[in-house]
């Protein structure tokens, strides 16, 4: 039997930006093997667990996505770095948070900006932008660039915790609770007599910001699914 809050709080504290999923990814198999559920990957990345009937009737997609925001490394400032967004973030939260830079090794790192009283008295009225941000991770300048290099992922890194009244805060809830989801519905479907083949998609949805490819061919769920009603 799944414990769901477990689950979740696993799924939401692996670091699975897009087009780096590997560790949600491999928690997703995991659970789909303990229910002799079949996978496949397909060449976008994208995660289909699948079961089929002897007797079908129809086919029944269920859709997530398994990947999430998340920063890039675009170029170095000293012993600092400076990055982009990966998929939708509101800049307004970025600055202060603790973040894990994915080089060669992993590294903790915080967000940071200069200081209001450090800056001209014209800025500190503005608005901060992207470029005004920077990641310090505490090593020097030198160590940094055998460390990191520019594309590098970055992840936000934040706990699971239970707040009063059975509520939760974590990162990357939009949309590894639509996996749990997944998963847990699987599990429940194991318990009635149907005849449908049921298709599970833990998809990569952010990841179009970055390739834009739009290739429909190339993905599994949709040649398998697009033609079912």
């Amino acid at each position: 039997m799944i414990d769901l809050e477990n689950l979740i709080k696993n799924l939401s504290e692996a670091s699975g930006v897009s087009a780096k999923e590997k560790t949600p990814k491999d928690i997703v198999k995991q659970e789909l093997s303990k229910m002799q559920i079949e996978v496949k990957e397909d060449r976008v990345g994208n995660l289909i667990g699948f079961e089929k009937q002897k007797r079908n009737i129809g086919k029944i997609m269920i859709a997530t996505h398994i990947d999430e925001i998340g920063l890039m490394v675009t170029n170095f400032d000293e012993n600092l770095l400076r990055f982009t967004t990966v998929g939708g973030i509101d800049k307004k939260i970025l600055l202060g948070q603790e973040v894990t830079v994915y080089g060669s090794k992993p590294l903790k790192g915080v967000i940071g900006s200069i200081p209001p009283h450090f800056q001209p008295k014209e800025k500190q009225k503005e608005p901060f932008t992207i470029d005004d941000l920077f990641i310090d991770v505490g090593l020097s300048e030198k160590e940094l660039k055998r460390t990191v290099k520019v594309g590098d992922f970055i992840s936000f890194s934040k706990k699971c915790v239970k707040l009063l009244n059975n509520r939760y805060s974590g990162k990357s809830f939009d949309n590894r609770v639509g996996v749990a989801a997944l998963l847990y519905t699987f599990q429940e479907m194991k318990h009635f007599k149907h005849n449908w083949d049921i298709y599970g998609g833990s998809l990569q949805c952010n990841i179009f910001h970055l390739t834009r490819c739009g290739d429909c061919n190339r993905c599994y769920l949709w040649q398998t699914i697009r033609f079912s009603t």
